[in-house]
């Protein structure tokens, strides 16, 4: 709840998941999840404060959007995540953030969303793709000689 608290330090208006809750308390909007809505905020906003997790990490690099990340303490890969996105410079990792951490992110988000411009590649896939058909194609042939 020490988060909640900070968040409502600040002018910014901030929409929250994850408390089983609907309503609005000053400039703190809390909903309940739903998927479409979830990705329209996502989609939306400026930024995103959140856990470690590597999804909401990286579908919201995938949008551009930089990230302030707050790991479950002792959750080892969320703790990894959130270093690596800090190395990459897409975000910041606080343990236990205090309101000058996060006035110091919202300050920055031009510097982040740069970075994650200039370096975050996406190729939809096919690089992956690719392999996998390659893949697919030295089984098949490999198939076929052993069947011949």
């Amino acid at each position: 709840m020490k988060l909640i608290e900070l968040l409502k330090e600040f002018d910014d208006k901030f929409i929250i998941y994850g408390f089983y809750k609907e309503g609005v308390e000053g400039n703190l909007s809390f909903r309940n999840f739903n998927e479409e809505d979830f990705f329209d905020v996502l989609a939306s906003s400026r930024a995103v404060i959140t856990n470690g997790g590597f999804n909401v990490i990286s579908e919201a690099i995938y949008l551009n959007k930089p990230v302030f990340s707050i790991p479950v303490k002792k959750q080892f890969e969320q703790i990894l995540n959130a270093i690596h996105l800090e190395r990459l410079g897409y975000g910041e990792f606080h343990e236990d953030p205090d309101k000058g951490d996060l006035e110091k992110f919202l300050l920055n988000l031009d510097v982040y969303k740069e970075n994650i411009e200039s370096n975050f590649v996406h190729d939809g896939n096919q690089a992956v793709l690719r392999e996998l058909d390659e893949i697919i194609e030295e089984f098949t042939e490999l198939n076929h000689e052993n069947t011949a």
